[in-house]
């Protein structure tokens, strides 16, 4: 494989890479919003 080549396979791998951790880091976001709000969430279920 030319260094050409195995530079540009690298760079490609690290954009999906930043591309994943985003994508973590977001559903994460939303895990975190979950709890946050869960106390909320129930006296709401309760009409309260």
């Amino acid at each position: 494989m030319s260094q050409t080549n195995t530079k540009s396979s690298s760079e490609s791998e690290i954009k999906q890479l930043k591309e994943k951790i985003a994508s973590l880091e977001e559903k994460l976001l939303r895990v975190s919003n979950i709890y946050r709000y869960e106390t909320l969430q129930n006296l709401l279920k309760e009409s309260k």
